[in-house]
């Protein structure tokens, strides 16, 4: 990503890392905020109880990493070296095999969640995807979307999107019902967290996240196949955001 600094000689670990490791088709590696914070930028693929506890903030409360999978979790640290399901696009390294078989980034995706999708197919492809921990990448995560009306509109549709294209109804559904669920429970908690500190940038999330929950309802995301270029929900958006 443009927003992005390298450290620790980041290409060249992780080229080493990839040479080393045939059975890893994609690599990335650790990313930390502009302070120096660690950055969590990987996860798993959507799932029931994943789902339903983040809906409610409670994955750091699992006694295990069993259920849900070790990177939902906020004892995390990323200092460890580790096949993941999905990563962030910010800083990402794979074998031109591997683009020869699963193909480029889906178009469709206009912004968010094509790395989740890119990361999915090469999964099912067989193809390795690992967190590389032994070096370091600054992400001045946010830009122009951060904590923005338009940033968390895009950021929740795609994610809809990425179920759309490869979970089947009966699965799609609950994780749906848990995504606005999500929403409309964290509204109230930033307005009382906003209100009590005095923080206006948590007020303004406690509505933001009103308005994408209804903005979802109201358009029509499908995942269009055989389609390039963004879907036509994307085109709709983007002219009235």
């Amino acid at each position: 990503n443009p927003d992005t600094e390298l450290r620790d000689d980041a290409i060249c670990t992780t080229v080493s890392f990839l040479r080393g490791k045939p059975e890893a088709g994609v690599a990335v590696c650790r990313l930390v905020n502009s302070d120096g914070s660690f950055q969590r930028s990987v996860g798993v693929f959507p799932n029931l109880p994943q789902s339903l506890l983040s809906a409610f903030s409670l994955t750091s409360l699992l006694p295990n990493d069993l259920l849900v999978g070790p990177t939902t979790c906020a004892r995390f640290d990323g200092t460890v070296s580790a096949p993941i399901d999905w990563a962030s696009g910010a800083f990402m390294l794979f074998r031109r095999e591997a683009l020869d078989i699963i193909g480029g980034l889906d178009e469709q995706f206009f912004m968010y969640s094509e790395d989740t999708d890119f990361c999915y197919r090469a999964h099912r492809a067989g193809l390795g995807v690992w967190y590389v921990a032994e070096t370091t990448v600054v992400h001045h995560w946010g830009g122009m979307n951060s904590i923005s009306r338009r940033g968390m509109l895009w950021l929740h549709a795609s994610q809809l999107l990425f179920l759309k294209k490869y979970y089947p109804w009966s699965c799609r559904w609950p994780l749906t019902v848990l995504k606005y669920v999500a929403l409309l429970v964290r509204a109230p908690m930033y307005l009382l967290t906003g209100a009590v500190t005095g923080n206006p940038r948590l007020l303004e999330k406690s509505w933001y996240v009103v308005y994408v929950a209804a903005r979802l309802l109201v358009t029509p995301w499908r995942y269009e196949r055989g389609m390039t270029g963004p879907s036509r929900a994307w085109t709709e958006v983007w002219r009235s955001e």
